[in-house]
Parts: structure tokens; C-alpha cells; sequence
């Protein structure tokens, strides 16, 4: 069943070259996608929908996410706006009754309560990555990826090159539990877990990282592979986002430079590259999974193209290029399907 509305996320700011009007909801209707509404608001970047309620929309580059609720019809209003715990806030899920958000420049992560209303209350507890690390580097962590096995939730951090795992306590506080370090320059940017397995992409060196859970529950690095055809230059490009279809054991992980899609078939053992296609735009920041006219497939939001398409999971499996531009608007950088 398709969802209702769906919700882009772009960037508005001339730092970010940003010629997005702020969030956007659309109607998925055949061929092309009607929009709805439109939110005025600054770098709407990432936008999470835990299910019945408002949404979460994070203000990249600032220190505020916004509380937005979506009427049947699609309609947009803005309830609340809250400081985010940090500085650009780049990702944030829903664990319990918390909200967590990762903030990149300060390398935080802060717990919100959340009221029965879904608004949020002041922060209760924040935690900074980086202490106790030492050295020169920053932690940037980039992703909240809950663990339904454990309770616990894994942060990808660009900055430390390390899988992050931590707790949400019964008072609101965090706590670190360990840090996994990944391959120097790696920078874990996000990740999905599959089973006993998490797959992390590392952005700066465009990798896949395969990391298995012992027996304390912790992810350990097993291995990584590149995102790229063998003797693609890595330094031309970035890899960004990352797709789980499980009916078909397959993962699909963005390349922004090269502006392809890499499709790898996991299993038992370590993940396979099987098939790089063009992506159909420019820029490929963000992809989600998405079921289009009953068929599985994958959407991809074009950063500098200002296009979102959609890709057949079939075709991505058979190594085609078939795809749909479905939505036209200006630097989208988060997809986000209405549960």
C-alpha cells in the first residue's frame, strides 16, 4: 500500500548553494508526483516519521529541529521548534519515549522526552563522543540506528572512524558503551542492521563495512569492501546513502561524484558487488526504499540534479538503469515516506 504523502527535505541556504523552498509534501500520483504543501523552513535536511503523529525535521547547519504535523489531505503545519542539543543536527529516530539526535558539529548526541502529544520536552540528557578519545580528531557522528535486539542504538562517526554503540537509561541520560574503530579515513556516515550483521557505509573512502555482533551484543568489524568498480578513482567521489531489500538479499549504497548506485548481494559471507548503474541525476545524497505501481524500488534524492527518481528493484538487481524522475524540486536531500 502506498503511503498517503511523502515529505522532502531540501536545502535553502546559500552556503549549501541551496535552491529548495524548505519541506515539500506530495502526493505519489502516476506518473508524476503533485505537490501538496509547502513549509518554509531553513535546511529541512533529514525528517523522521516514527509512525501515527507529528514528525521530526531537523535544521542542518543549525541548532533546532522543527515539530511539523501533516493533515490527511497533506497539509503542513509547524507546532513546535526546539533547540536540538547541539549543532547541526543531521539525524535523529525515535527509541522509546525519547527522541535522539545526532549533532555533527559538536559531536553530541541529546535525548528529548516526548510528550503523548509527540511534542518534545527540554533536552534530558546529552553525551559528547569524543570524550576520553584524545588526539587530534572530532567526532561527527551522523546517524541514530536503533537496535531492536539489545535496546541499545549505533552511531556512525565520520569524525572518529568508529561504530558507537550506547544506551538511553530510565532517566533520560546516555551512556557509551563502546566504540568500534573502522579502517583510518573510513568516516561511517549510515548503516542498516541485517540480521547479526550491521552494514555501514564509509563515506570518505567509499566502502561497505560488514561489522557481526559477538556475544555481548557489541557490532565488531569483519570487513569492508569498495562501493566502486575495481580502478574507479575513490577520490572523485563520496558514498552516502545505504537500502536493505531483504526479500532479494540485496544492499544499495549511493556514490555522490560518480552519481551511480552499487548493488551488492549479502549472505553468510562478506557482501558482494555485483552491479554499479547510473543514478539518474546528480548527486545522490539520499535513498530510501520505496514500492511504486505494487512494483519494490528504491528512491533517490539528487543533492545538485533538484530531481528525485525511482529505480525498480528488479532492474537494480538485473544490473538496468530503469528509473522514473517522479518529482522535480530544488536540492533534495531527504525522502521521507509517510508510515
Amino acid at each position: 500500500m502506498a503511503p498517503r504523502t511523502i515529505l522532502i527535505g531540501s536545502r535553502t541556504t546559500a552556503e549549501r548553494d541551496g535552491r529548495g523552498s524548505g519541506l515539500t509534501a506530495w502526493h505519489p500520483a502516476d506518473p508524476d508526483w503533485a505537490e501538496s504543501d509547502r513549509l518554509k523552513l531553513t535546511n529541512p535536511s533529514w525528517i523522521t516519521a516514527p509512525g501515527p503523529g507529528p514528525v521530526y525535521v531537523l535544521h542542518g547547519d543549525g541548532g533546532t529541529l522543527s515539530v511539523v504535523e501533516v493533515s490527511p489531505e497533506g497539509h503542513l503545519t509547524r507546532s513546535q521548534t526546539v533547540p536540538a542539543g547541539g549543532r547541526n543536527p543531521v539525524h535523529c529516530a525515535r527509541i522509546g519515549g525519547h527522541l535522539l539526535v545526532a549533532n555533527y558539529a559538536t559531536g553530541t548526541v541529546a535525548a528529548h522526552p516526548v510528550r503523548a502529544d509527540g511534542l518534545l520536552e527540554p533536552v534530558s540528557g546529552t553525551v559528547s563522543l569524543g570524550d576520553g578519545v584524545g588526539g587530534d580528531r572530532l567526532s561527527h557522528p551522523h546517524q541514530i540506528i536503533p537496535d531492536g535486539d539489545t535496546g541499545r542504538f549505533l552511531v556512525p562517526d565520520k569524525g572518529l572512524d568508529a561504530v558507537v554503540t550506547l544506551e538511553l537509561t530510565a532517566d533520560g541520560d546516555l551512556r557509551v558503551l563502546d566504540r568500534e574503530a573502522t579502517a583510518p579515513g573510513s568516516g561511517p556516515r549510515h548503516g542498516v542492521i541485517v540480521g547479526e550483521q550491521l552494514f555501514v557505509v564509509g563515506e570518505l573512502d567509499s566502502s561497505l563495512i560488514t561489522l557481526t555482533r559477538d556475544v555481548t551484543g557489541i557490532f565488531r568489524v569483519r570487513d569492508a569492501t569498495g562501493t566502486l568498480p575495481e580502478g574507479a578513482d575513490a577520490t572523485e567521489s563520496t558514498a552516502a546513502g545505504i537500502a536493505h531489500f531483504p526479500n532479494r538479499a540485496m544492499l544499495v549504497v549511493s556514490n555522490r561524484g560518480a552519481d551511480s548506485l552499487s548493488v551488492f548481494h549479502t549472505g553468510p559471507a562478506a557482501p558482494r558487488l555485483v552491479h554499479t548503474v547510473p543514478c539518474a541525476g546528480r548527486f545522490p545524497r539520499f535513498i530510501v526504499r520505496y514500492p511504486q505501481d505494487h512494483r519494490d524500488g528504491l528512491l533517490v534524492a539528487h543533492e545538485y540534479g533538484d530531481t528525485v527518481s525511482w529505480h525498480s528493484a528488479g532492474d537494480l538487481a538485473d544490473g538496468r538503469a530503469g528509473y522514473r524522475t517522479v518529482a522535480h524540486t530544488g536540492s533534495p536531500v531527504c525522502v521521507t515516506p509517510l508510515p
